[in-house]
């Protein structure tokens, strides 16, 4: 598996097709794929389609996609829609000060 890849502080209509590029660049490239989300500050309708949208396109392919380090925005997001069962990975949270 390759580095995990970081939207940054924000996954929102703003990003989202500059980070789905590069998303569905590294799916396409590797068997596995992670992305971080601990960083993400914001997060919108449009950046909860775009990693549902990877994630049926890696279902697609045959790859593997997993979300990791999930924000308290991320979680707050998944949990409102409720996408928790749909995007398939168990929510697992930040890294905090005590964990480094």
């Amino acid at each position: 598996m390759t580095e995990p890849l970081n939207p940054g502080d924000e996954l929102s209509i703003f990003n989202a097709d500059t980070f789905k590029i590069q998303l569905l660049e590294a799916i396409s490239s590797a068997d596995e794929t992670s992305v971080e989300l601990s960083d993400v500050e914001d997060i919108d309708s449009c950046g909860l389609q775009l990693l549902l949208a990877a994630k049926k396109f890696a279902q697609i392919e045959g790859k593997a996609l997993h979300f990791i380090h999930h924000s308290p925005a991320v979680i707050q997001a998944i949990e409102t829609a409720a996408l928790e069962s749909v995007l398939g990975d168990p929510i697992l949270y930040s890294k905090g000060p005590a964990d480094d």
